[in-house]
C-alpha cells in the first residue's frame, strides 16, 4: 500500500463523557496534521466514542441543497446507505450515522491558506454538535487559568478580551483569547476547553492557538463592559442565561448553514437549556474594565458557590 494512503489517527476528549477518534487518509493526512497541531489533538485512537474520518472531495464548494444527495462518498461506497444523514457546510460535507457512531467529512480542495484555515474550524462542527447535544455551550469568550481553576471572559469582538489577556500579571495563564467550549461534567459541574482564535489563524498569525485537549474547571463567568472604573457587578441567573445565549449564537452562526429548519429549532432550544443550566450553576458577574486598573484582582475574589 502506498504510504500516502495509510490512515493518520488522532484523538480528543471533550469533558469527561465524550471521546472522538479523528482520522485522515490520502490527500487529507497533511491537512489533518495541521489541524491536530493547531487545536491539540493527541496522536492515536481514543478506542471508544465516535469516529470522525476525513476524505478528499473533487468539489470546490458544497451547497446546503447537498443535504438531499444520495451518493455516498468514496470511503463509504459499497456499504448500505441506511442510517446516513448529510449536513453540508460550504467547505466540508458531513455524513452522520448515529447507530455506527461514525462521521465522514468530505473536504473541498482549498485554493488558499485562508480557505484551508476556514475549513479547519468547519471541520470541528460534529464535535460542537455532539457536545451541545450533551449539555455544552460554545462561547465567544477568553479562558484564563489560575492555579487549578478557570475564568471565562465573555464578550463580542472588540470589547477587550485579548487586551485583558495581555494585561494579566504572572500567576495567570491564558488558554485562549476568543472562543471556548464549556461542557457539563458527569458530576454536574462545568469545565471549559480553549479553542483557537480563527480570525488570526486565517490571516497567517499562529501565535494564539487554543488547545482543545486542555480542560479546566470553570469557577466564574464575567461579561465584559468597558468603563472608567474597575468593578464586578453580580448578575442573576436569568440575566446571565440571556447573555450566554447571545454569546453562543455568535459562535453557532458559522455552523447554521448545516442546519435544516427542524435542527435549527432543536439547537436553539438546546442552547437555551444549556445556558440556563450553566447560569444556575456558576457565579456570573458583569466585569467593568478601565484602561489602567488591576481588574484581575476582581477575578480572584472569593464568592459563595451556588
Amino acid at each position: 500500500m502506498n504510504r500516502s494512503q495509510l490512515e493518520q489517527t488522532y484523538s480528543v476528549e471533550i469533558g469527561d463523557t465524550l471521546s472522538w477518534t479523528v482520522s485522515g487518509t490520502g490527500d487529507t493526512r497533511e491537512w489533518l496534521k495541521k489541524l491536530a497541531d493547531m487545536v491539540g489533538f493527541r496522536e492515536g485512537s481514543a478506542g471508544k466514542g465516535t469516529h470522525l474520518g476525513f476524505v478528499q472531495s473533487s468539489e470546490k464548494r458544497f451547497e446546503r441543497e447537498d443535504a438531499g444527495a444520495s451518493c455516498l462518498p468514496a470511503g463509504l461506497r459499497g456499504q448500505s446507505d441506511r442510517g446516513w444523514s448529510i449536513h453540508s457546510l460550504p467547505l466540508v460535507r458531513f455524513w452522520f450515522n448515529q447507530a455506527l457512531k461514525r462521521v465522514i467529512g468530505e473536504l473541498v480542495k482549498p485554493e488558499s491558506s485562508t480557505v484551508e484555515t476556514i475549513m479547519m474550524w468547519q471541520a470541528l462542527y460534529p464535535i460542537h454538535l455532539q457536545a451541545v447535544q450533551n449539555g455544552a455551550i460554545p462561547l465567544h469568550a477568553a479562558l484564563v487559568k489560575r492555579r487549578d481553576w478557570g475564568v471565562l471572559l465573555v464578550g463580542h469582538g472588540g470589547l477587550g478580551k485579548s487586551t485583558c489577556c495581555q494585561r494579566l500579571p504572572n500567576g495567570w495563564e491564558v488558554l485562549c483569547d476568543d472562543e471556548s467550549l464549556v461542557v457539563k461534567n458527569s458530576s454536574g459541574g462545568f469545565s471549559a476547553h480553549p479553542l483557537p482564535t480563527w480570525s488570526t489563524l486565517a490571516s497567517g498569525d499562529c501565535s494564539r492557538p487554543g488547545r482543545i485537549s486542555e480542560c479546566v474547571p470553570v469557577r466564574r463567568v464575567f461579561f465584559l463592559e468597558q468603563s472608567g472604573v474597575d468593578e464586578a457587578v453580580p448578575v442573576g441567573s436569568a440575566a446571565s442565561a440571556a447573555r450566554l445565549i447571545g454569546s453562543a449564537q455568535q459562535v453557532c452562526a458559522r455552523f447554521s448553514a448545516g442546519y435544516d429548519p427542524v435542527m435549527q429549532r432543536s439547537m436553539r432550544l438546546q442552547i437555551l437549556e444549556n445556558a440556563c443550566t450553566l447560569a444556575g450553576s456558576v457565579e456570573s458577574s458583569i466585569l467593568r474594565l478601565s484602561r489602567t486598573g488591576k481588574f484581575w484582582l476582581l477575578l480572584d475574589e472569593e464568592r459563595p458557590t451556588r
